[in-house]
């Protein structure tokens, strides 16, 4: 142990005490008590797009309060994946309750001396993280052991001090947790509107009108029967990484979302090597590889994505909220996955997607369609943009103040600059 200053130098054991989850072989159901494994853990917090479920009684059975054996998350306790991904931090709320894999360790700080938020940060910090892929084991997988865990660094200031850092950089985390907040608000109301004007035509005044029928059933009098094909095509614009800016967007699937079309995340081009797809702002990908993924995004920016993402770009652009709800949707996503090819990696076929039937609207309820839709599509995008901005500040201000090379007034004062 080492102190400079107000600082202390120590191993993450020396003040933490370090378990992970249940070791056990769990039988998973459709429903019951979440269970979580490294794959939920990401940078921005808990991905609960795909989630196992343990029973209640299993729950009890092996994650007990007080057990020796550290196996029940509690509030306050940092939790982190330990298997595959490694190294993405959370800090257990009040309200949460789950079971936890043994591919996910728990630590308890010694809150006398160490503030969870404050350990929380110091785990995402490039000294940290540094430290993980420099003792990590494995070939094919990667793994820290729990030994290895309590090996890790672990630099803090006083209590005072490391709570007033955890409290600024918190506020560009509640400004970003609220933005995706919204944006999830945005996209549902976007999808219960197509759903009830376009699927099950509850749309204003849609007492007064006349069902007639067409090639795709019973539509609407003055409707038109239409498809996905006839509202936008496929785009395969291929390109080569070595002919474009090495700092061009690059969107592959890991960086699109489930079930959201807010594409939050991408990388740069000089990153990868094979050849790409180039796609403009407004185009729609879709991740045609396992569909049941359900991976549909609008692009925010222009740039290259994966060959692996089929580029949807609609014929006219007062087509693209319709096409985006109607892609995006469950029921589109569904006839993907059940008209896919292949067994190991099935992959979504667009030449049968586009008869996906489409029934297009008269002008007035089209027009009022989309004078709702489209505004919510540019805010989502504006969002997304804003969180970016948030988190590349936090991320830049974020080593500063754990190494204490900024204090934490200044920090304040560049905080309320910023509006956080």
């Amino acid at each position: 142990m080492r102190h400079r200053g107000d600082w202390t130098a120590s191993k993450i054991g020396a003040y933490c005490l370090v378990g992970d989850g249940a070791h056990a072989k769990i039988p998973r159901q459709e429903s019951g008590v979440m269970y979580l494994t490294s794959k939920n853990f990401k940078p921005d917090g808990l991905d609960l797009s795909k989630i196992d479920y343990i029973s209640t009684h299993d729950f009890e059975r092996h994650f007990r309060k007080g057990s020796k054996a550290l196996t029940m998350p509690e509030p306050s306790d940092v939790l982190v994946s330990i298997i595959g991904s490694l190294g993405e931090p959370y800090v257990v709320k009040p309200s949460d309750r789950f079971g936890l894999s043994s591919s996910v360790a728990i630590i308890r700080p010694r809150q006398d001396m160490l503030a969870p938020e404050y350990l929380y940060y110091w785990m995402k910090g490039s000294a940290f993280q540094s430290a993980v892929y420099g003792t990590k084991g494995g070939v094919a997988q990667s793994y820290l052991s729990l030994e290895m865990i309590r090996s890790l660094p672990l630099r803090f200031p006083s209590l005072n001090v490391q709570r007033n850092i955890a409290e600024i950089l918190s506020a560009y985390d509640r400004l970003m947790d609220n933005n995706n907040r919204r944006i999830k608000i945005l996209e549902e109301i976007a999808h219960m509107m197509y759903r009830e004007w376009f699927v099950n035509f509850r749309f204003p005044g849609h007492e007064k009108a006349k069902m007639v029928e067409s090639e795709i059933g019973p539509i609407p009098n003055g409707w038109e029967a239409s498809s996905v094909g006839s509202l936008a095509t496929e785009i395969r614009n291929s390109t080569n990484p070595r002919d474009v800016d090495p700092d061009t967007p690059y969107v592959g699937l890991e960086h699109i979302p489930r079930k959201s079309i807010a594409l939050l995340e991408w990388g740069s081009v000089g990153q990868v090597q094979s050849a790409k797809l180039r796609f403009n702002r407004g185009d729609i990908l879709f991740g045609k590889i396992r569909p049941y993924f359900h991976k549909v995004v609008v692009a925010p920016i222009a740039g290259v994505c994966s060959s692996d993402a089929i580029v949807i770009v609609p014929k006219k652009a007062e087509f693209l909220p319709l096409v985006l709800c109607c892609v995006s949707s469950e029921d589109f996503v569904a006839q993907a996955t059940q008209t896919s090819q292949g067994t190991k990696m099935p992959r979504a076929n667009w030449d049968v997607l586009t008869r996906y039937p489409v029934p297009l609207a008269e002008a007035s309820i089209f027009s009022r369609f989309n004078r709702a839709i489209r505004p919510m599509i540019d805010l989502i995008n504006n969002l997304v943009f804003r969180n970016r901005n948030l988190r590349q500040t936090r991320d830049l201000l974020l080593p500063k103040l754990i190494s204490g090379e900024v204090n934490v007034e200044q920090s304040e004062t560049e905080a309320v600059a910023q509006g956080v």
